[in-house]
């Protein structure tokens, strides 16, 4: 007995433990889960898919039957044959009928408007998976945004104590008569502009989580992992282009809506020839012999019905087919076009990224070298302290820069896997996680020497306020 409370316990540790943080692909896939525009495309899918058996069943008899009971009065030939007094005669009816009737020719107009409606099934597919695509990514921009946010925010809030530790020593100073009021001047300018920055930043990093929750349905749980975009981007450009073109699910939509129309012209087309339908009925009359007597009437015929519109209506609704054909095959070359721009555009930032990822990561480089410098030169008295936080300043802008290319970086391979229309079938990538220096996952790129009395990230909630209230709902939900 004792081990049962242990057996049940276990799982449960293991539940916590997994659920300690998310990835970009956890991110993605739950707005995949809960985004309303994907049950607005599944919901025209199920449109599509009813149109099609409402098509269809113009191939199957139709089944009719009528019933007719009540008092009739008849003044007619047979009434005055048969009556001597008036010419004319009273009676109860009582008159059922039935009748199968089965299309044998309309012109193929049924066929044509069921291949339309199946061509549309297949384009709603294709819709389904675009709006897919365009969820993933707004996810995966949502998900980077906070991560960028919250490391910008973390390195500011390192820098803010920095500062204040280059102010207490300035004031120190000052005090013993080593260094003048413009130097202490000077700090207060640059910590006042430093927490002017720092209000800037925990604006945006708010509205990065409601931008998430705006595309995902719910604030994060846990924390967010940065990842490690580990997939192949094709080099030939112009081969990348040639392969979007032909597999891109909106273009291969638009494509299906073409199919789609150049049925539904010829079924407008088919309504100009005459339709031949066969037909078993029965009828049977009962009433006084004054009036008619029982009638039985069974009967096999096949009926022909030839309807012109002499308005023109029927060619009008052709025309009108046509015209939206125009309309949709204009739209699909105006999209390839808008496809080939992104793509283009995905790669020119791609390698501008790439470029600038490597040059910021020298440049900080060589900016701790330069701060290291002036250290030394600091203990050897020859550079004031204020020079000193100077170079310190340099190296956080550098730093920021540092964060800022490395999520433009993340986002330029995303847009480019987004672009193509790769971006969910390419979730896997999206679940590893990129590892710092010494081989670890940090959540975000956090100074160790970070503290702060002013914001604490760890705890988000705290500074959202009515975030913070909506995260505690979603975790109770």
């Amino acid at each position: 007995m004792t081990f049962k409370p242990l057996l049940i316990l276990c799982p449960l540790l293991l539940l916590i433990g997994e659920a300690k943080s998310e990835t970009l692909a956890d991110s993605i896939q739950q707005a995949l889960m809960t985004n309303p525009a994907i049950e607005t495309a599944k919901s025209q899918k199920i449109f599509s898919e009813e149109e099609y058996r409402e098509n269809r069943s113009g191939l199957f008899p139709v089944l009719s039957a009528s019933a007719t009971a009540g008092r009739i009065f008849g003044d007619n030939s047979t009434s005055r044959g048969l009556t001597v007094d008036r010419g004319s005669a009273y009676s109860y009816l009582g008159e059922g009928s039935g009748a199968i009737t089965q299309p044998l020719f309309d012109g193929f107009e049924v066929s044509h408007r069921i291949d339309a409606a199946q061509a549309r099934i297949i384009a709603s597919d294709y819709t389904i998976e675009d709006t897919k695509e365009n969820i993933a990514l707004n996810a995966a921009q949502a998900h980077l945004s906070i991560l960028r946010a919250r490391d910008t925010l973390a390195q500011t809030q390192s820098y803010y104590q920095i500062i204040q530790d280059y102010q207490n020593r300035i004031e120190l100073m000052v005090n013993e008569g080593v260094a003048d009021e413009t130097e202490i001047a000077q700090a207060r300018n640059i910590l006042i502009q430093l927490e002017s920055t720092l209000a800037d930043f925990e604006g945006q990093l708010k509205t990065s989580y409601a931008q998430y929750r705006a595309v995902v349905g719910t604030m994060p749980l846990s924390e967010l992992l940065k990842p490690e975009i580990s997939v192949d981007i094709e080099d030939d450009i112009e081969k990348a282009i040639r392969d979007t073109l032909n597999a891109h699910p909106l273009l291969l939509s638009s494509e299906e809506e073409l199919k789609a129309l150049t049925h539904e012209v010829d079924a407008e087309q088919s309504v100009l020839y005459p339709d031949l339908d066969g037909e078993l009925s029965y009828l049977k009359r009962d009433q006084q012999e004054e009036i008619g007597g029982e009638l039985i009437d069974a009967r096999a015929v096949v009926r022909m019905n030839w309807n012109f519109e002499t308005g023109g209506a029927q060619n009008a609704r052709k025309l009108q087919k046509k015209a939206e054909y125009l309309e949709v095959l204009n739209r699909n070359k105006e999209t390839a076009r808008e496809i080939e721009a992104n793509i283009r555009q995905a790669y020119v930032e791609y390698e501008t990224a790439l470029k600038q990822r490597e040059l910021i990561k020298n440049r900080e480089v060589a900016t701790q070298e330069l701060l290291e410098a002036y250290n030394t030169q600091f203990e050897g008295a020859r550079v004031r302290l204020l020079q000193l936080m100077q170079s310190e300043n340099q190296l956080f802008n550098t730093k920021l820069e540092a964060i800022a290319s490395e999520y433009r970086y993340l986002q330029s391979k995303i847009n480019i896997l987004a672009s193509t229309g790769r971006l969910v079938s390419n979730l896997e990538s999206m679940n590893q996680v990129a590892l710092d220096d010494k081989g670890e996952s940090p959540l975000f790129t956090r100074p160790k020497s970070y503290v702060s009395e002013k914001i604490n990230v760890d705890q988000m909630p705290n500074l959202f306020g009515d975030f913070g209230q909506l995260l505690v709902e979603d975790e109770t939900e």
